[in-house]
């Protein structure tokens, strides 16, 4: 299964929950990593992208979904979340995390 077809799951699967994704993809066959955007379920066009970047990684946004149903549901995708370093955001909302650290 290919990276749109990963995506188009995970916008599927997370529906309203989803607010954004953003990062760079290595995909096979493809010279340049792709540079991955997304606002709610709309996705940017996959772009080349020529900056610098420790491999690949995917920072998803989402409400009220916890890092291990976000982790199931897109197993595959090389998923950063920020809410993964804190060792209190295991279990909790991801959203209650995010808005706690912006506080």
């Amino acid at each position: 299964m290919g990276i749109r077809a990963r995506l188009d799951n995970l916008a599927g699967l997370c529906g309203e929950q989803l607010l954004r994704v953003k990062g760079v993809v290595a995909v096979r066959g493809e010279r340049l990593p792709l540079l991955v955007q997304c606002v709610g379920t709309l996705f940017a066009p996959l772009l080349p992208f020529a900056g610098t970047a420790n491999g690949s990684f995917l920072v998803v946004i989402v409400r009220g979904m916890r890092l291990d149903e976000l982790r199931e549901l897109q197993p595959s995708l090389p998923l950063a979340v920020h809410a993964a370093t804190r060792p209190n955001a295991i279990g909790r909302p991801l959203s209650a995390v995010l808005e706690e650290s912006c506080a």
